[in-house]
Parts: structure tokens; sequence; C-alpha cells
């Protein structure tokens, strides 16, 4: 199955010098208007050139194409929506980052293979170690330490979430984790409002599931063995098996890619092709 490139050119951004508004089109490679003489300099890290006007309009049409993704993104997880979405709910839920960040974390567990206890044991090392980096940078009288302190994943939840993965056969959180994997994109009552939402409108899906975690740590000698059964979340699909979340974020990504291939005049690469994980919903 692919998933069609569509383009939905909606905002556009004029950029304007003292006298004159310049509109920006996408076709990057039609001759730029030479009507103004000034340059704009960025100096730091990251720069260290001067860009002229075309620089800069090359770079709003760039910034164009990411509002276009952005724009069917959006409107791809609405489609994916089990129930009618009023206006407040797209205005308060859905068109906010908070929705691009579960859809990242779920389409990159996907794409890096993060889905039985080795590989997500590796990801919680990583994000142990993330958590660790930030907490050096928070005071101990900033308002985010004690949650940056609470993201941080003990033996005792490895264990558990590495015996979800196991037991649901795909990534499977508890919604604690699940907040705290995103600690450095939100706070956590946003999380916790966020993943409800999502889960009342079939974004996100909570699934029954029996695990054991089978510790070989001595200072858990309790969990050792322990049947029990937990409801976790995953990535919620549609009537016809699709995973929206992860969908949704991989046409978004290839939306920019094409879009920029467009700007500069190179073959459109090919349309997506998701026949792997229509396989592995069957």
């Amino acid at each position: 199955m692919t998933i069609p490139c569509r383009r939905i050119h909606g905002t556009k951004l004029r950029v304007y010098d003292c006298e004159n508004s310049v509109d920006v089109h996408r076709n990057s490679r039609d001759e730029f208007p030479a009507d103004v003489d000034f340059l704009t300099k960025f100096r730091g890290n990251m720069f260290d050139r001067t860009f002229s006007q075309k620089d800069l309009l090359v770079g709003v049409e760039t910034l164009n194409v990411l509002l276009e993704a952005e724009s069917s993104f959006f409107d791809a997880l609405e489609a994916g929506a089990t129930k009618t979405l009023s206006e407040p709910e797209r205005v308060k839920h859905l068109r906010q980052d908070e929705p691009r960040h579960f859809a990242r974390f779920f389409f990159m567990l996907k794409a890096s293979q993060i889905n039985d206890s080795t590989s997500v044991a590796r990801l919680v090392d990583n994000h142990n170690e993330a958590v660790r980096e930030t907490m050096k940078g928070e005071g101990p009288g900033s308002m985010r330490s004690k949650d940056v302190k609470n993201a941080q994943f003990n033996i005792r939840r490895k264990a558990k979430l590495q015996a979800f993965f196991d037991a649901a056969g795909e990534p499977a959180f508890d919604q604690n984790d699940l907040v705290d994997f995103h600690f450095a994109q939100m706070k956590r009552s946003k999380g916790y409002e966020q993943i409800d939402w999502m889960l009342d409108v079939g974004l996100l899906e909570r699934r029954e599931v029996e695990f054991c975690p089978a510790l070989e740590a001595e200072d858990e000698p309790d969990l050792r063995d322990v049947a029990s059964s937990q409801s976790l979340i995953v990535a919620g699909t549609d009537a016809a098996g699709r995973q929206t979340l992860i969908e949704a974020y991989a046409k978004f990504l290839f939306d920019i890619r094409s879009g920029i291939a467009e700007q500069i005049g190179i073959d459109t690469p090919p349309e997506i092709d998701n026949s792997d994980v229509q396989e592995d919903q069957k």
C-alpha cells in the first residue's frame, strides 16, 4: 500500500523590507526579486556567515513546505480519530505540539525496531542518561527538578516495561512511562491531559495485557515469576488496521522531503511504501 503525498496549499508567508512586500511562491527556481539591499547577519555557534535576502526567501519557502506538511499531518490525525472533533477540541488538543511529539515517539519506535524487551532496555538506558544530563542543569529550586528526577526508570520500572513489550508484542506503555519519556517536551500534567484526550478519540488505545517480569536482580526477588495484568497504552488503529499516528508522521516527513526536493529541482522521492506496516498488522 502507498500513501499519496497530498498537498494543502494553505498559509503563505510574505517577507517585508522597509517599503516593499515580496510574495513567496513554491517555485524557488524562479528569479528572486532583487529589491532589498540589506543583509541580515546571524552570528553565533550555529551560524558564521552572512545571509542575503535571497537566502532568507529560500528559507521562507522551506518554512512554507513545513507549514503545509504540518497542516496535512493534523488533517490526517483528525481523519484517523474515531469520533468527530469539535472546534474547541481542534484548538485545545489536536493542533498543538503534544500530538506531534507522541506521533514522533511511536514513529521512531517503529523505525528503530524497538519492539521487544532487549531493544526497549536500550531505549530506557538512553532515556535515563538524558535525564541525568538534564538534571545537571536543573537547580534544586527549579520548578521542574522533581519532575525531571522522577522521569528516571529504576530497575523495577525498566523490568516491567520490558515485560509489557514482550507480552503485548508491540510498544505498550503504562501511562506514567509514556509521560516520562516526554519529560523534555511537556509538563507531566499536560502529558496526562493529552493522553486522556488521544485515548478518547482513538489515536491511542488501551489494551489489557498479562505480563510476568522475569528479574535477575537479587534486590527484587518479590517480582520474579509474578504474573499480573495491566491496562496498557498502544498506538491506535483505524478501521483498516492502520496505525494513524505512525502513518501520519511518516507522511509528514515525506511531505517535507518531497517539498524541499521540489524546491531545489530534483526528482520527488517515491511515494511511501508501508507494506511492511500492513504485514505487521496481519
